[in-house]
């Protein structure tokens, strides 16, 4: 099991910075904090050597390109296979997250299609999979919020 690692108040209102601009530029985020450049600068680098910070990224507005169909996909997978079954699935490039979870499903996916019919044909192709025992997947008519976030306690 991964230490936990402590933050203090400057780094979550660097994280926050970041969060909404992942482009903020160091001189930015120091005169908006009112700290030191070299200060933002140790506090980034550490961030980033303790795994915090993994990575920089774009937030995609996927509707825009045409992957107007999401689904959350509950999966019930025989006990012994589900790690394999959730790396197999890592590797499929529609979907967008997937949850190792408890009570009565072992797996919760999202994915994002163009069409109903890819949809339709990944939904095939994940039931004809060895140890996948039951699915039940739901369409989402909107998507109200979809982000990652800083919680704030």
């Amino acid at each position: 099991m991964e230490k936990e690692y402590e933050i203090d108040e400057l780094d979550r209102q660097i994280i926050r910075i970041l969060s909404n601009d992942s482009k903020t530029n160091y001189r930015e985020i120091s005169k908006t904090l009112g700290t030191s450049l070299g200060t933002v600068h140790n506090r980034i680098n550490n961030l980033k050597e303790n795994n915090i910070i993994k990575k920089f990224s774009v937030d995609v507005d996927t509707f825009k390109l045409g992957y107007k169909i999401t689904a959350i996909i509950l999966m019930q997978i025989e006990g012994k296979h589900i790690q394999q079954i959730e790396e197999k699935l890592s590797k499929e490039p529609n979907i967008y997250n997937i949850y190792d979870t408890t009570g009565e499903w072992d797996c919760i996916i999202t994915v994002k299609f163009k069409k109903m019919e890819d949809l339709n044909e990944f939904l095939k192709k994940i039931n004809k999979m060895d140890h996948i025992k039951r699915t039940i997947t739901s369409i989402c008519l909107n998507v109200i919020k979809e982000n990652s976030f800083l919680p704030t306690k």
